[in-house]
């Protein structure tokens, strides 16, 4: 069976899902979302995989055939990748937070580190003066 909607290809451009409503390909045969080539092609004229020289002309919006009920397995994989992004976006947002509360610690615990380095340093002057002192009575 030929690859459908269904199928979990990503745009080399932006990385997201390739959806049919949005296929295009280049005179090469590559596969894009049709604005994310167009704003390619904006700077570029060359594929951005295979590097053959290509025009705007040459951009094919792409029809997909499809048996009675693969929209139903597109939408429902869109639908699973959206809950998906979702949640990450919600873990990625917990992370941020719990590394800058992190953040805090690590300045905190360098401010102790200064604060007993400098008290270290001033007992050890006053022992090293208390032992030259010791030295000086003997």
């Amino acid at each position: 069976m030929a690859p459908t909607s269904c199928s979990l290809n990503n745009c080399i451009i932006c990385h997201e899902l390739l959806l049919e409503e949005q296929a295009c390909c280049l005179s090469c045969g590559h596969v894009f979302h049709s604005p994310c080539i167009r704003i390619w092609m904006k700077g570029k004229r060359k594929c951005p995989i295979c590097q053959k020289g290509v025009t705007v002309q040459g951009i094919r919006k792409l029809y997909f055939t499809r048996e009675e009920g693969e929209c139903q397995c597109s939408t429902a994989i869109v639908r699973g990748q959206k809950l998906e992004i979702e949640r990450l976006k919600r873990l990625l947002s917990g992370s941020k937070i719990q590394n800058e509360m992190l953040g805090k610690q690590i300045d905190a615990c360098d401010t102790e580190k200064r604060r007993l380095m400098d008290q270290l340093q001033r007992k050890e002057t006053e022992i090293a003066k208390m032992t030259n002192k010791m030295c000086v009575i003997m």
